[in-house]
């Protein structure tokens, strides 16, 4: 398998998508598939004790390990293989220099069947272990598992002596640590054993023992205390006591703690599994373009909250509650400048971009632009052209007077000022609308109010820009094979073709424009890879009928002989 086969893998400081972190063991071996997979979606992974020992027997996994890790970098580079190396218990039934060691060296090993760290002559070996199979093999880095182990049985000295050992390897050094113990209070193996490594795994992220909210607390309190150069996976599963049956929960917790250096594991079950049948999870919601974090996560008792530029995510720990809103967080309005018609009775354009979506008048913040023949409006300049997404419009919320904005047209301008885009809304909102312009590119939003004799009211009008998301290389299918259909997260654009498709949801008529003069093709794809629309772009916009399709989601791939541009396009 050549490397120029797979995709990128979403690495450190990618906020396109959330970044998984891979962990597992085939008994017989990786297949194809799951090379494949990990090859794009994990840019850690590390290579758990006993792969593909029913192929070359016990005890080998050194070897296995090495093997699966030299696939690995050579079916993606960017990818990260570590070395599984575990701190407390003895494996000799399944590393060979493990058997070799115990049996030469028997006073290594406690009653307990644990590495006794008062041997000094154990600790050099266990040192050298890694060190080689860093630096004569092709693992990148290692994987210290069960640290709380040490702390917890032979005591607060075992653990110094264990993180001396782990200042001296080689390579990327993650340990499993940040431990819930079962009764509570502090962290096993927590920020002070973090300064001895590159980052931590956190086997219990809000699962197992961590199942209280005090529990919870302190645990996300402590990784939020984590310096933005180390590493933190978190760990997740099914949790009865978080009322989780699903990844929405965890997701949302490891959001809130998220950095440039983390990464994300899911099981879809209860309990833990490290075979590779828990290796291929996927959700829709990982592929989703998150955006950078507009800072820190803001914590009110047990109840955290943390924006992103494409996410707002709140948890609730004593309630057992959590959301993710996907959606642009960047609302350029803000810093955009707005006019109107006239303005009466004080209520200035620039209250509707004030960030105050209070429509009751006597609070101040309501622009007010009065009735004319000419029909009232109101617009906000954003000052360059931007993608656009959602535009929310919030009316006046005065019982006699929300009416009166019953009648309205919002109108879409570009750069050259020409009007790209209308839709008239015969309702008031209730108190906000919202129009999804699907990336098309904008300067300049205007809402008018058709009725002459009614003044234009607003509480407040948001623009926020559109999310791409960056599917591609992480939805389990993203390496296209047409012997299973095309899957609707792979968009990938080449070229120098540009278009504008919209609206996105589409109901019955969407248009599709580009600033090409040239011979220009449409198709319209459905999930199952089959073309259900095509045709030639006729003139600057060309509207395609839509209505007789089903509802869900599609493709539409225009290509000239500049470029191919493909968007995601959902039917209502």
């Amino acid at each position: 398998m050549s490397s120029q086969s797979y995709a990128q893998v979403v690495g450190t400081g990618d906020w396109s998508s959330v970044r998984l972190y891979g962990h597992a063991y085939n008994q017989d071996g990786f297949s194809q598939a799951e090379y494949s997979w990990i090859a794009n979606h994990n840019f850690l992974f590390t290579i758990e004790k006993r792969h593909a020992r029913n192929i070359y027997g016990n005890p080998t996994s050194e070897f296995a390990s090495n093997l699966a890790a030299q696939q690995i970098n050579t079916n993606n580079s960017v990818c990260k293989p570590l070395f599984y190396w575990n701190s407390s218990k003895i494996f000799d039934d399944i590393y060979a220099t493990v058997q070799d060691a115990v049996t030469s060296n028997p006073s290594w090993v406690r009653p307990d069947d644990r590495w006794d760290y008062t041997n000094s002559n154990f600790r050099n070996w266990w040192v050298s272990i890694a060190e080689d199979q860093v630096n004569n093999a092709w693992h990148e880095g290692v994987f210290v598992d069960a640290v709380p182990n040490v702390v917890g049985i032979q005591g607060a000295t075992a653990l110094s002596e264990l993180e001396n050992m782990m200042d001296q390897l080689p390579g990327l050094v993650i340990y499993n640590g940040f431990y819930t113990p079962v009764n509570g209070g502090s962290l096993l193996a927590g920020l002070s054993t973090l300064n001895h490594a590159d980052g931590v795994f956190v086997e219990k992220f809000m699962n197992s023992t961590c199942d209280t909210k005090e529990k919870g607390k302190v645990l996300l309190d402590e990784l939020l205390l984590v310096p933005g150069e180390k590493y933190i996976i978190a760990n997740s599963e099914h949790e009865p006591a978080w009322n989780s049956t699903d990844h929405k929960f965890s997701l949302a917790c490891y959001l809130i703690i998220a950095n440039n250096r983390s990464f994300y594991r899911y099981v879809d079950q209860e309990g833990i599994d490290y075979s590779s049948n828990a290796l291929t999870y996927w959700h829709e919601d990982f592929g989703k373009n998150i955006g950078a974090p507009l800072g820190k996560a803001t914590v009110n008792g047990y109840v955290y909250t943390r924006t992103f530029e494409n996410a707002s995510v709140t948890v609730d720990l004593e309630n057992k509650t959590s959301s993710i809103i996907w959606g642009s967080t960047t609302n350029l309005a803000l810093s955009g400048t707005a006019s109107q018609s006239s303005t009466g009775a004080g209520g200035v354009a620039s209250r509707a971009i004030d960030g105050n979506t209070d429509g009751y008048w006597a609070n101040g913040s309501v622009s007010f632009a009065n009735a004319s023949s000419n029909k009232a409006w109101w617009e906000v300049d954003l000052g360059a052209e931007y993608s656009i997404g959602d535009i929310n419009i919030y009316g006046r919320m005065d019982s006699v007077h929300q009416a009166s904005l019953s009648n309205f047209t919002v109108l879409i301008y570009d750069a050259s000022n020409t009007r790209i885009f209308y839709q008239t809304f015969t309702s008031y909102p209730n108190p906000s609308v919202t129009l999804n312009l699907g990336g098309m590119n904008v300067k300049r939003v205007r809402i008018r109010q058709n009725d002459t004799t009614k003044p234009l009211a607003l509480a407040e009008v948001q623009v926020f820009k559109n999310i791409v998301n960056s599917s591609m290389k992480k939805d389990p299918k993203s390496v296209l094979d047409t012997s299973q259909g095309v899957f609707i997260n792979e968009i990938s654009n080449v070229g120098d073709l540009e278009c504008n498709i919209y609206p996105n949801p589409v109901e019955n008529e969407l248009l599709i424009g580009t600033r090409d003069h040239l011979e220009t093709t449409y198709e319209v794809i459905n999930f199952k890879g089959q073309t259900v629309l095509s045709g030639h772009l006729i003139g600057k916009t060309t509207p395609v009928d839509f209505s007789s399709l089903f509802s869900g989601n599609y493709i539409v791939k225009v290509s000239n002989i500049s470029g191919v541009y493909t968007q995601k396009i959902i039917k209502k």
